[in-house]
C-alpha cells in the first residue's frame, strides 16, 4: 500500500514537473465522446473557484480552496508520516507561498514558512499554479481509459505509474495493478466534475481514495503576519 499511496499523492498534490495541465491523455481504447466529455467535466478545476476535500484513510486528508485564474489558494489537512499524524496549512497568492507544519518545530520553530512559486514549481506546494493547481491535472492526465456511468458520471482507469513520485524501476504484478487502477467520477448539474473515487482495493482492501469539489465560491486568503514568518529552510525545499 505504501508504494501504492505514494504513486496517488503524486498525482494528487505534485506539480507535474512544467507545470503544465491539458486534457486527459487518454488512449486510443476510450471512446473519443466519453473522453471529450470528460475532459469537458475536468476544464473547470482550471478556470473556476473550486473548494475540495480529500481522503485516503490511513495517508492523508485535506479541505482546500483553489482560484487558479486569480492564484489564490489554500489547503488545511493531516498527513500521516512514519506512523504519526502532521498537520499541514499553506496559503499561496500570486508568487508568494507559506508553510505551517506540526512536528517541524526544528526547522521551523512552529512559524510559518515563506518561498516563492518559482522555488517549488513541480512540488507538493504548488498550489496556485493556474494550469495544474495542486497537481490536480496530474491525476486527470493519469486517466487512460474512460467511459459514460449512468446519465452523469464516468468510469475508468488511472495509470499511476505517470505519477512524478512513482518507482520508475518497478515491474511485475505491482506495477500491472498500477497501471490500471479503477476509478468514477460524477459531474455537477453544469456538467463539471463533482467528485472521484479511486479504487484502491488491489493494495489494501476496502480502501478508496475520494475527493469532492464545489465552483464558484470565492477564495478569499490572508498572508500570515510578517511577524510569524521566516524563509522556508533549504532542507525542506530540497525535498519538496
Amino acid at each position: 500500500m505504501t508504494i501504492a499511496a505514494a504513486a496517488l499523492f503524486g498525482l494528487t498534490a505534485c506539480a507535474a514537473a512544467d507545470g503544465s495541465g491539458g486534457s486527459p491523455a487518454a488512449t486510443t481504447a476510450a471512446p473519443a465522446d466519453a473522453t471529450k466529455s470528460f475532459a469537458a467535466a475536468t476544464a473547470a478545476l482550471t478556470t473556476k473557484p473550486v473548494a475540495f476535500t480529500m481522503s485516503l484513510p490511513g495517508q492523508f486528508s485535506a479541505t482546500g480552496r483553489m482560484d487558479p485564474e486569480n492564484r489564490r489558494a489554500e489547503v488545511e489537512g493531516v498527513m500521516t508520516m512514519g506512523g504519526k499524524n502532521s498537520d499541514i496549512h499553506l496559503i499561496a497568492i500570486g508568487d508568494d507561498v507559506w508553510l505551517k507544519m506540526s512536528g517541524m518545530k526544528k526547522l521551523s520553530n512552529g512559524k510559518w514558512m515563506h518561498t516563492t512559486a518559482d522555488r517549488v514549481k513541480g512540488s507538493t506546494f504548488d498550489i496556485a499554479n493556474p494550469t495544474n493547481p495542486g497537481g490536480i491535472m496530474n491525476l486527470i492526465n493519469a486517466v487512460v481509459q474512460v467511459e459514460p456511468s449512468g446519465a452523469t458520471g464516468f468510469r475508468g482507469h488511472l495509470d499511476m505509474t505517470k505519477s512524478p513520485t512513482a518507482n520508475p524501476n518497478l515491474s511485475g504484478a505491482l506495477a500491472e495493478k498500477l497501471s490500471a487502477v479503477p476509478f468514477t467520477a460524477t459531474t455537477d448539474t453544469d456538467g463539471n466534475l463533482a467528485g472521484i473515487r479511486i479504487d484502491m482495493s488491489a493494495f489494501a482492501p476496502g480502501v478508496t481514495m475520494s475527493a469532492t469539489y464545489q465552483y464558484g465560491r470565492p477564495v478569499d486568503v490572508t498572508a500570515p503576519p510578517a511577524s510569524d514568518v521566516m524563509p522556508m529552510p533549504a532542507e525542506l525545499l530540497a525535498g519538496s
